[in-house]
Order: structure tokens, then C-alpha cells, then sequence
């Protein structure tokens, strides 16, 4: 398992950037204080727009399943900023995010 610390670097181009981490949804929910479908929900977030891929369907894994989240640092970037007081997570998509493909 890779440490939080490791998996908060995947997302911090401040820290050390790694290409892959093997986690799982339940590791990744301890790292955002959430719950398993809100890591899931986040993973999916980061899949949509091809800067991240998986090597599993992200949408029917086991939370306790272990795999493989990989980055592409020259694809246009997303931010999660965390939670909303409504309780949703929020994000800031690239300006081309709509752009057809």
C-alpha cells in the first residue's frame, strides 16, 4: 500500500509526482476523511477528462480492491479543492472541459 503522504503527492505538483500509486478505494477515502463511494466518486472525477486511467472499472471495484491509478502530468490539469458545507466535492475543470472531442 502506498502511504497517504504518497497518495496527496500524486495530486500536488509542489511534492514529488508520481506516474502510478496502487490504492484502493478504501485507502484513498481514509487520505479525503470520506467514505468509499467518495473516493469512487472522486477517482471518476479524475478519469473523465483522460488526465488519470485505471486498470480496473472504477465504477463496480470493491472498495477493498487494490489498483492501479496512473497520471498523465502533460494532460490539462483538474483541481479538487475538497468539500463543499453542502457536503460535495468541489472542482475546477480545465476551460476546454466541455470542448468536443
Amino acid at each position: 500500500m502506498v502511504s497517504v503522504k504518497a497518495e496527496q503527492a500524486q495530486f500536488d505538483p509542489s511534492d514529488e509526482r508520481h506516474e502510478e500509486i496502487t490504492t484502493s478505494l478504501d485507502h484513498l477515502a481514509r487520505a479525503i476523511d470520506g467514505h468509499a463511494h467518495d473516493a469512487r466518486r472522486a477517482v471518476q472525477l479524475l478519469l473523465h477528462d483522460k488526465d488519470f486511467s485505471v486498470n480496473v472499472d472504477i465504477a463496480t471495484v470493491a472498495p477493498h480492491r487494490v489498483f492501479r491509478l496512473r497520471c498523465d502530468w502533460d494532460a490539462t490539469r483538474i483541481g479538487i479543492h475538497g468539500f463543499t458545507e453542502e457536503g460535495r466535492l468541489s472542482v475546477t475543470l480545465p476551460d476546454d472541459a466541455d470542448a468536443p472531442s
